[in-house]
């Protein structure tokens, strides 16, 4: 998959929530979405990985889709919202 398509990022960020239904950091995302992928997860892929899932949540978070708590440390826990 190609991560450069905003559409696309959105909707496997969403996806990826539905599956686990828990609330999530942004980074557990994205090593879950570099594994389904088969890619590894190197530290600068993983944070560059990190950049554009939080870029997707903050927009699932505009539009009443996603929700942020706060979570261990300076970490935040990105959860769905009930419809």
């Amino acid at each position: 998959r190609n991560y450069q398509s905003p559409g696309m990022r959105v909707r496997d960020v969403l996806g990826t929530l539905r599956e686990t239904g828990r609330p999530m950091t942004t980074r557990e995302i994205a090593v879950r979405l570099l594994a389904g992928q088969g890619v590894g997860s190197d530290e600068k892929g993983l944070s560059r990985a990190g950049e554009i899932v939080g870029a997707a949540l903050r927009k699932l978070r505009t539009k009443g889709i996603a929700s942020a708590q706060t979570g261990p440390g300076t970490r935040m826990l990105w959860t769905l919202l009930s419809p």
